[in-house]
C-alpha cells in the first residue's frame, strides 16, 4: 500500500484543536512557537490524509446514519484479524487471549496502568506531556512521579536519563 505523505492536508479553520487553539498549547509550553511555519507535534493528530480503506470505512459507517457505541467484540473476526496481522508482519504467533480492546489512548493508558500497578504506586511521567496522562494515573489512585524533561532552550527538550533511571530504582513506582 502506498499512501501521500508529501501533501499536508491544511487544517486551519477547520476548528482543529490542533491549529485553532493556542489556548492548549500555551497551557502546555507556554513560551511555544505558534505561526503558521510551526510544526506541532504536541497531539497525535494526522497532517497528512487518512488512507483509502480508511475513508471508505468512515463512509459506511456515516451511511448506516446511526452513530451508537460500538464494540469490536461483536465482530467475531477482530481479534483474529489482529493475531494474523502479527503472524503475517512479525512472524509472532500473538494469542486471541493475550489482545484487551481500547477504546482510545487515554483508555489504552488506564488498563496498562492497572495491569502494571496498585493503587498508591508511583507512575513515571516525562513532563510536558499530554495533560490528560495526568489526570488518568490520578483518577486510578496512583502517584504521579514527575521526570522533567531537560529544557537547555526555547522549544528543545531532553530526556533525563539519569533522573529517569533513579527513579525507575524506586520499588514503589509500579
Amino acid at each position: 500500500m502506498k499512501y501521500d505523505f508529501d501533501h499536508e492536508v491544511q487544517r486551519f479553520g477547520t476548528y482543529s484543536m490542533k491549529f485553532d487553539d493556542p489556548g492548549y498549547f500555551r497551557a502546555i509550553v507556554p513560551e511555544i512557537r505558534l505561526d503558521k511555519d510551526t510544526v506541532r507535534l504536541l497531539l497525535a493528530d494526522m497532517d497528512f490524509k487518512a488512507a483509502p480503506a480508511i475513508v471508505q470505512a468512515m463512509h459506511r459507517v456515516a451511511d448506516h446514519a446511526n452513530f451508537g457505541y460500538t464494540t469490536a467484540g461483536a465482530e467475531p473476526g477482530f481479534n483474529q484479524s489482529i493475531v494474523n496481522w502479527y503472524r503475517r508482519r512479525y512472524g509472532f504467533e500473538l494469542k486471541t487471549e493475550w489482545i484487551i480492546y481500547s477504546n482510545g489512548a487515554l483508555d489504552g493508558v488506564g488498563q496498562t496502568i492497572n495491569a502494571f500497578s496498585q493503587p498508591g504506586d508511583g507512575v513515571i511521567l516525562c513532563s510536558p506531556v499530554y495533560s490528560n496522562f495526568t489526570s488518568t494515573i490520578k483518577h486510578l489512585g496512583r502517584k504521579v512521579v514527575n521526570c522533567q524533561k531537560l529544557h537547555p532552550a526555547v522549544g528543545v527538550y531532553e530526556m533525563d536519563w539519569a533522573r529517569f533511571e533513579l527513579l525507575c530504582a524506586q520499588t514503589e513506582n509500579g
